[in-house]
């Protein structure tokens, strides 16, 4: 999913977790058509599945996404009527390439994925302001 933003492995791992009853769905929307888009979708959330995790490629980089994770939107008992959550910046540790548009060099062995903090990205100690910010909205089904 980093490199090349296919989906396939994560989804059926996703796919069997949510088929085990321990996740509620899997959502899969297209992409930004720059980095100043935005993109909406309505997720239908339940207090037994409270927690989203998100997670998007950043293209073109080598091997880089951004994720959130395990954001919980029920909260004392109500849904949080609105939220704001900045995006963590992440290296899955199987591309070598040091710029945003370094060309294909894979790491042999692949290492751990881990949070970018250097440049080009970071500034050292992370990444500021965040690239990508995610805006959750409380809507109630009309009946």
């Amino acid at each position: 999913m980093a490199e090349t933003g296919g989906t396939s492995p994560l989804d059926n791992e996703i796919t069997a977790i949510v088929n085990s009853g321990n996740a509620n769905q899997l959502i899969k929307k297209g992409g930004l058509g720059t980095g100043s888009s935005k993109i909406s979708f309505e997720l239908n959330m339940n207090k037994d599945f409270p927690l989203v995790s998100l997670v998007s490629m950043i293209a073109p980089s080598p091997d880089w996404f951004v994720a959130i994770e395990d954001v919980n939107l029920f909260v004392n008992n109500a849904f949080v009527e609105e939220l704001t959550v900045e995006t963590e910046a992440y290296d899955s540790g199987t591309d070598s390439g040091s710029t945003f548009a370094s060309s294909n060099s894979a790491t042999n062995p692949a290492v751990n994925i881990f949070k970018i903090t250097t440049a080009p990205l970071g500034d050292g100690t992370s990444v500021t302001p965040a690239l990508v910010s995610i805006k959750f909205e409380k809507i109630t089904a009309e009946m």
